[in-house]
């Protein structure tokens, strides 16, 4: 293990000692998954930690016989090409890892530039249903066939290849959202090869309100009842305190409950933002070679963390919202919490923002509990005050 040199991770994709909290939610996956009980949907807002999550069932998986974990990220299969090479890609690098044969995903690497069927025929000893996937790709690129047939055989790889080699998947799908962009019907297409192995299970992690409840929770969505739901909320306020008291404490940093309340309270207790915040406050003791941690200089760091991500709010902001959805966030940012509420603020009729408050919470920009309705990153909604 690489030797710590810092209290705080921030970003990327977090593992134990930077992990928070979540091991209720990580085990239960993982006790789910090892059985291939069922398929699992995760869902949360940006820097909420769906990520880091998915990577420590990832890691707590990996030493179950005959289990193959490939990870896709979704963001980077825009095309159906890109799918394809990252499934077969997935699957090879697992098949390399359990196998303790190195050398085949090299291998493959080197011979994409020649083509798919080429590439995969340098490693045909490993996988038949590999070499019979290439051959139907180019079959549908060189016959201009219909895409939907080339979306539904890179679906049915897995599939296939479970049953070759006689080995469980479950394949990890992150940004899953990402998929909606390659066909129309590509989650109808998903619910087919679902429904015909038994060997493989899916968990899917995105960050869309809307596509999850388009593509798993309505009655006629296609991928309905093949999924549990879980939604991650911010992280447990005692376990984020102590959190932050052990990692400073560990680094020779003075720091009371109190103070680590108040970390917490700023960030709203978002994996992300805590990370950000801790360090930052842990460098700026460095600095001023200060043995512990106050309110005064929190607060003075939480402002210059506010400067920071300035520009990145503000492109979101501009680009991102209409003129009457950012009156309604700036509405809630000052205290507004009821839907009444906000428009005596903006001196409008409630029905008028049915539409806007909808899309935000799709969006899961907002978010309400009994009625009262919160801006779901809290240091955007301090962006938001300023």
């Amino acid at each position: 293990m690489a030797r710590i040199r810092a209290p705080f991770q921030v970003g990327g994709l977090v593992t134990k000692p930077y992990f928070i909290d979540r091991e209720k939610e990580v085990s239960l996956l993982v006790g789910d998954l090892k059985g291939l009980a069922q398929n699992w949907v995760i869902v949360a807002p940006r820097r909420f930690g769906k990520s880091s999550l998915l990577l420590n069932v990832h890691q707590r998986l990996i030493d179950t016989p005959q289990l193959l974990v490939p990870w896709v990220n979704c963001l980077k299969t825009t095309r159906v090409e890109n799918l394809a090479r990252r499934l077969a890609e997935s699957l090879v690098e697992e098949y390399e890892r359990v196998t303790g044969k190195p050398g085949l995903l090299t291998r493959l690497k080197e011979n994409w530039g020649r083509g798919m069927l080429s590439a995969l025929r340098k490693i045909e000893s490993v996988s038949v249903s590999l070499a019979e996937f290439a051959e139907i790709q180019i079959n549908i690129r060189e016959h201009n066939q219909d895409e939907e047939k080339a979306v539904s055989e890179s679906l049915a790889l897995p599939g296939r290849f479970a049953k070759e080699k006689k080995v469980k998947i479950v394949l990890f799908l992150d940004e899953f959202n990402e998929l909606s962009t390659l066909h129309r019907r590509v989650f109808h297409m998903m619910k087919a090869e679902m429904d015909a192995s038994s060997d493989v299970r899916y968990v899917f992690s995105g960050s869309s309100l809307a596509l999850m409840n388009d593509v798993f929770l309505r009655d006629d969505a296609p991928l309905y009842m093949t999924a549990g739901r879980m939604e991650l909320d911010v992280l447990d306020s005692v376990k984020a305190t102590g959190f932050v008291v052990k990692r400073m404490s560990s680094f020779g940093l003075q720091i009371r409950k109190k103070e680590a309340e108040l970390i917490c309270s700023l960030t709203g207790r978002v994996p992300y933002y805590l990370q950000k915040l801790g360090q930052m406050v842990f460098q700026a003791c460095r600095l001023a070679s200060r043995p512990g941690v106050d309110e005064e200089l929190i607060r003075s760091v939480f402002a210059r963390l506010l400067d920071e991500l300035d520009s990145e709010f503000e492109l979101r902001w501009n680009a991102r919202f209409s003129p009457q959805q950012r009156s309604i966030l700036e509405a809630i940012s000052r205290g507004n919490e009821r839907s009444v509420e906000i428009a005596r603020f903006l001196a409008t009729d409630q029905r008028h923002l049915t539409s806007s408050l909808r899309k935000l919470q799709e969006a899961m920009i907002i978010r309400t509990v009994e009625h009262r309705i919160f801006i779901t990153d809290p240091v955007f909604a301090a962006w938001i005050r300023q």
